[in-house]
């Protein structure tokens, strides 16, 4: 048996994040910006999506720290407790 993949479309320069970060609501797509011990809701337009991550066209920014783990319960304005990443907890069992 063999295994390919073709590249249908390459962008450069580019934010993708995991995919699980970005929330559908009843207003569109949004990811939760985390800072002041505060999640703010951001809504954001998506591109490709290749696995589990997803690229993000405009909304969100390089560097921003954004909820992944339970983002899904998340509203705009609650506090938050923001503790750092891990190695065990950033393994999601991918390869890049």
């Amino acid at each position: 048996s063999i295994t390919a993949s073709v590249v249908l479309e390459q962008h450069e320069q580019t934010l993708v994040i995991p995919q699980a970060a970005v929330v559908r609501r009843p207003a569109g797509l949004v990811v939760y910006h985390l800072s002041d011990n505060k999640a703010r809701e951001i809504p954001v337009t998506t591109g490709i999506r290749q696995g589990s991550k997803i690229e993000i066209l405009s909304g969100a920014e390089t560097g921003d720290l954004l909820a992944l783990d339970g983002a899904v319960y998340l509203s705009d304005g609650v506090a938050v407790e923001i503790k750092p990443l891990t190695e065990k907890n950033t393994d999601r069992g991918e390869k890049p």
